[in-house]
């Protein structure tokens, strides 16, 4: 492998990983992060580009995807509220599996697809297929997701799952479908605030001559190019021609995907690898400063440590009350001003809403994504501060650290869990809400039926209702939910964290005690080991400056 170079392959990075190991089994190191490295082996081993199917309701994606893969398993002109989001995977062992909002998982056979009871708890379904297409791709997972527009919970849960997991987007938008403000808004989402790609298509061509699908193409290209100020290929997509003519651009598309391979899995792994060989690499020191240290210095350390342990736990339970405070108190206060300023800008849009009887389906759909976008920024930010302080907090005069780490597994897992409290929310609020918005409504429509107010009077009278009453309900309900969620997830980090720092103590007092008995016992055994970690540490130098340039500038603004 260069060691210069800045396009890791997938190989490339499981044999950093395996270089890392080795150093970490070796010097006997550190128990958690041999835990973090398997955990990041297995994660990239099997990692596949999730690639989620977009666009209206009705604008052909089951179709495509049916088209695709040359058998109808998906439904087709199905309602609205009963879609739900299906990922496709290529197996030789075909199963169905469904996955719930709870966590509970429940597998059935294939054949079971049609029989699916679709309830609020169903978060999403996996169709594992032997399929000559997906085989094609084996490295991509596409997924059939409810349309943008249906206006309900099946909807809001795909794409709360999916802007996270998905890597990059394909978008369909037929012709006799208005391209209006929804789906730019969509785009706008993945592209501009989640840094995903979106190849759009325009579905359903069968009618049109060559010169109007052009003229819509650039239509199209023109008005997503105002997001971003970059021009894009737009495909076609057609539903009659033979031998899969009709999705020549969409295979085409596929094939680019899946070359960038290697690119999406720096994207996804390359910053949490190096930070946790950096974490190997810090801990070497720390061994490695003992080490040249003289036996009057290694003695006065030990004799130190119950003091300085006392000392760092304080800093430990500082940075957790911190964090916890940051989670659950500052961070549902900031929640709340900008659900309050999302609707009180929404007014006019709520009023017509709770004219139509639509209200908390607007309400939801105006709060998701910003509630998505502060509670993944809120979290991710949370967890970094974390790790700075945990990574510290010094223990001798030669600044070395006791280390303590978050597990990479459970920061994962923290952030992944914000899909999972926003799916939960679109089918919380509206039931807390309905007592409510149904009061508030009726009042609306009496304002409105009252032929003694003027158009003026009864639009003022109806935002107010809205503001002084949905919108504080709203507000509140939403920031008690997540509030309870965060708190469980701040829990178990703080159970995790302190049970790092006792199992830290009891191995840093180990390895000093070793280090002392070589020192005195076994003069070239000792000198063995500092050798070791010396050659230990700029070997974990050599593999932190073969990742790319980008993660390891990442890394330099997390210290």
């Amino acid at each position: 492998m260069n060691q210069q170079s800045t396009n890791l392959s997938q190989n490339d990075y499981l044999e950093l990983i395996e270089q890392a190991q080795k150093v970490n089994q070796e010097l006997d190191v550190c128990q958690d992060i041999g835990s973090d490295l398997n955990y990041l082996k297995e994660h990239i081993e099997n990692f596949s580009i999730t690639v989620p199917v977009i666009g209206k309701f009705s604008s052909g994606k089951s179709t495509l995807l049916n088209q695709f893969m040359s058998v109808d398993f998906l439904k087709e002109d199905i309602r609205p509220e009963t879609s739900i989001s299906t990922e496709l995977h290529f197996s030789n062992n075909e199963k169905l599996v469904l996955r719930n909002l709870d966590n509970s998982v429940k597998t059935l056979a294939i054949t079971s697809l049609n029989d699916i009871e679709v309830d609020e708890n169903l978060y999403y379904t996996e169709m594992h297929l032997n399929n000559e297409s997906l085989a094609r791709f084996p490295r991509l997972t596409l997924v059939d997701m409810p349309g943008f527009d249906s206006n309900n919970q099946s909807h809001h849960k795909a794409i709360s799952r999916y802007i996270e997991r998905g890597d990059a987007f394909i978008c369909l938008l037929p012709d006799q479908i208005s391209f209006d403000n929804s789906i730019m808004t969509q785009i706008e989402e993945i592209e501009c605030m989640n840094g995903k790609p979106v190849y759009c298509f325009i579905s359903k061509v069968d009618k049109l001559v060559p010169s109007k699908i052009e003229s819509i193409k650039n239509t199209l290209s023109d008005q997503i190019e105002t997001l971003d100020g970059q021009a894009r290929k737009i495909g076609t997509l057609s539903s009659i021609k033979p031998n899969k003519e009709g999705i020549t651009d969409f295979s085409e598309r596929l094939t680019e995907i899946d070359e960038q391979f290697d690119c999406f899995i720096k994207n996804r792994f390359s910053v949490n690898l190096l930070s946790t060989i950096n974490g190997l690499q810090l801990k070497v020191k720390s061994l490695k400063d003992y080490a040249n240290s003289n036996e009057a210095d290694l003695q006065t350390e030990i004799a130190q440590l119950e003091e300085k342990y006392k000392q760092a736990e304080k800093e430990v339970l500082n940075g957790l009350d911190q964090m916890q405070h940051n989670l659950c108190s500052t961070g549902k206060e900031d929640l709340i001003r900008q659900i309050d300023q999302v609707l009180n800008s929404a007014l006019e849009r709520l009023v017509d809403a709770a004219q139509s009887n639509n209200i908390a389906a607007t309400i939801t759909m105006l709060l998701r994504p910003i509630i998505q976008t502060a509670l993944s920024g809120l979290i991710q930010s949370e967890i970094s501060k974390l790790d700075r302080r945990l990574s510290n907090i010094s223990l001798n005069e030669y600044q070395s650290s006791l280390s303590i780490n978050i597990s990479t597994q459970l920061k994962d897992a923290f952030i992944e869990q914000v899909p999972t409290i926003v799916a939960a929310l679109t089918v919380f609020l509206p039931k807390v809400l309905a007592g409510i918005i149904n009061s508030v409504v009726s009042v609306i429509t009496s304002i409105f039926s009252d032929p003694k107010k003027q158009a003026i009077e009864a639009q003022q009278q109806a935002q107010s209702s809205i503001q002084n009453q949905v919108i504080p309900q709203a507000s509140s309900d939403a920031a008690m939910h997540i509030t309870k969620e965060l708190q469980q997830s701040a829990d178990k980090i703080r159970t995790e964290v302190l049970n790092s720092f006792e199992q830290e103590k009891v191995n840093h007092r180990e390895k000093l005690q070793r280090l002392q008995k070589q020192m005195n016992n076994d003069k070239a055994q000792y000198q063995q080991k500092m050798q070791a970690y010396e050659q230990a540490f700029e070997q974990l130098e050599q593999i932190k400056q073969q990742f790319p340039a980008d993660a390891q500038q990442n890394l330099m603004e997390q210290k």
